[in-house]
């Protein structure tokens, strides 16, 4: 490395720290969330979408999750560009008028017989002046061209720029990393910050010795433009929304100076989560709902022991052990209503049913919620939620349940968690069953934090006896 970059008169030691400096992620004061599912073509994105018009999407493979979460979400619009890429061959279909398909390369220069299209002709094509962008941009090492044709005026149009970086494993070579990489890196942080940085674990890490820091071959790096940072915020390296991008293969974890001796709790959890390849659980969530769960439970006990002393409850049918013989749905066509429903994915809906991939829709929402009202005080038994079949399962975590009386009023001391496992947030299972503690409730509220929620059916379970 040093007789390479010494033949150019440079310091590879002050070029490489240069380059790790503007991969450094900084606070930016808007909570991280992942888009496009759990796999390979997620990325993670400050939770400041609202308003973007386009998202441009070069590098697909044939397959568009990520764009479609952005338009069926923030109704943001894509344009996707990928010569390997057929549309009849998509996961998904295109979205007629909301998803555009060049099927052309994206370079530095538009040129019609080589199937090229240029960064700035797809802007001038389909956007209007002044509309806010996403980038997001996977091309397999042709981002350095593409980069370098682009003026500070061009990468000030995207609110958001997610790229992954190949060839970090190259920074010896002083002409790719002193005229290629650094000059476009500086470019990006004249407008723009990093906010998250993820490895990808398909590369390798490479180690440039002199106590520099171990760096991945290939990363994931998302940045918000400068006026778009408020102040607040943490940086969380690993983040426990990060994926894996291949499970087969062993997970990368960053070093010095991502994560350091004073990185904050929520960091390490994450990286405790990231290295268990656990991608269905938030330890974080986990804790809480451990400490909520036996909460609740030492009160239900105390229900339960008082209800036996007066006789009011059978010993038989506790909630610890829930006889589910002779049980029937109660909630069928009773009325529901939601703490939001977002359009046009939302049917309109107003009493409970079953519809698939689901019957109602709201939006992404720090606490999202949901309320049944039986018609009256209705001893409950259980309580079944079919997850929505086509995709987006693992939104229907850190469920909670409170029963409520005739005035909306709790009849517990704290919500139920319903604590759905693996296989449900996962689709393996599209049925979650709670038992519940045996109480008359007419109003039952299902809510969860930073997610949406999205059923294709909800059973509420009432002896038969009682119908």
């Amino acid at each position: 490395m040093n007789e390479d970059h010494q033949r150019f008169g440079l310091n590879p030691e002050s070029v490489l720290t240069e380059i790790v400096s503007y991969l450094q992620p900084r606070p930016c004061g808007h909570k991280l969330i992942r888009i496009g599912g759990d796999k390979d073509g997620a990325y993670l994105l400050p939770d400041d979408l609202e308003g973007i018009k386009w998202c441009i999407s070069p590098g697909v493979n044939n397959f568009k999750y990520f764009e479609d979460q952005l338009l069926e979400l923030y109704g943001v619009k894509s344009i996707l560009v990928d010569y390997t890429s057929d549309p009849q061959l998509f996961a998904t279909p295109l979205q007629e008028g909301k998803q555009i398909f060049y099927k052309k390369w994206l370079a530095a220069k538009s040129n019609l017989e080589q199937m090229q299209v240029s960064l700035q002709d797809l802007i001038n094509e389909n956007c209007e002046k002044g509309d806010d962008l996403i980038l997001q941009m996977d091309i397999e090492g042709a981002e350095w061209d593409v980069l370098s044709s682009c003026p500070e005026s061009l990468l000030s149009d995207f609110r958001i720029i997610v790229l992954e970086l190949h060839d970090l494993d190259k920074l010896d070579k002083a002409n790719f990393a002193s005229n290629i990489v650094l000059p476009n890196l500086r470019k990006i942080s004249q407008t723009h910050s990093c906010v998250h940085i993820h490895p990808n674990n398909t590369s390798f890490v490479k180690d440039y010795g002199n106590g520099q820091p171990l760096i991945p071959s290939m990363v994931e790096v998302t940045f918000l433009r400068r006026d778009r940072i408020r102040q607040g915020g943490e940086v969380v390296i690993p983040h426990f929304l990060d994926i894996i991008n291949n499970e087969t293969m062993s997970s990368i974890a960053l070093g010095k100076p991502w994560v350091t001796d004073s990185s904050s709790l929520a960091a390490t959890v994450g990286k405790i989560r990231l290295e268990m390849h656990d991608k269905d659980l938030d330890f974080i969530s986990l804790h809480q709902r451990i400490e909520t769960l036996r909460h609740g439970m030492e009160k239900l006990l105390e229900l339960q022991l008082s209800s036996l002393s007066t006789g009011t409850v059978d010993p038989q049918h506790s909630y610890l052990q829930q006889d589910r013989h002779d049980e029937v749905d109660v909630a069928q066509d009773c009325s529901i209503s939601f703490s939001s429903r977002l359009q046009p994915f939302d049917l309109g809906i107003e009493k409970v049913t079953e519809f698939r991939p689901f019957f109602f829709h709201t939006c992404i929402e720090d606490n999202p919620w949901l309320m049944i009202d039986l018609g009256r005080p209705v001893e409950v038994t259980a309580l079944e939620i079919g997850n929505r079949t086509d995709s987006c399962q693992a939104r229907a975590r850190c469920l909670s349940l409170v029963l409520m009386d005739d005035n909306q009023l709790p009849i517990l001391p704290s919500a139920i968690p319903l604590l759905e496992s693996a296989a449900f947030l996962s689709g393996k299972k599209s049925i979650h069953r709670t038992n519940l503690p045996r109480l008359r409730a007419r109003f039952l509220k299902i809510s969860a934090q930073d997610t949406a929620l999205h059923f294709s059916s909800i059973r509420v379970l009432s002896p038969s006896h009682q119908s």
